[in-house]
């Protein structure tokens, strides 16, 4: 049984960014996404860096553009439908 806490929300006022980063595990290769715990409010598309996160959420780590991909296709799809 995994030990993360769920969901993990994510929504206006709620502190949360997004950072992506060229993976350092697995040899270097592939990318992660990590979504973080920030320590102030920022404004959509406002740079973060290290120093202004509180930790991790979640990281996922892509091995390979496809699985990128198929991530960001289901992300779109589910923009696509929101009514």
């Amino acid at each position: 049984m995994s030990r993360a806490r769920l969901p993990i929300i994510i929504g206006k006022g709620r502190r949360k960014g997004l950072f992506g980063f060229s993976s350092r595990i697995f040899g270097g290769d592939g990318y992660d996404l990590a979504i973080v715990r920030l320590s102030r409010d920022y404004q959509s598309g406002e740079p973060i860096d290290l120093s202004d996160m509180d930790g991790a959420e979640v990281i996922l780590h892509f091995c390979d553009r496809d699985s990128l991909q198929l991530t960001a296709d289901t992300i779109n799809r589910i923009l696509r439908n929101w009514k």
